[in-house]
């Protein structure tokens, strides 16, 4: 998941600032997201999913 997402991140130029401020949540909170074993809530996974096309 964590890679999956840093690719996602990084194939629609998003930083984790900016995909943090559109799907509502602290930065801290979406670089943990980049973290071994850390993942976003159900529903904020829909939301990052859909910025990110996937």
């Amino acid at each position: 998941m964590n890679e999956v997402l840093r690719v996602a991140m990084a194939e629609r130029g998003e930083t984790v600032e900016s995909l943090a401020h559109r799907v509502g949540v602290d930065p801290k909170m979406a670089g943990r997201w980049l973290s071994a074993g850390r993942v976003p809530h159900p529903r904020t996974r829909i939301a990052v999913a859909g910025i990110l096309g996937r």
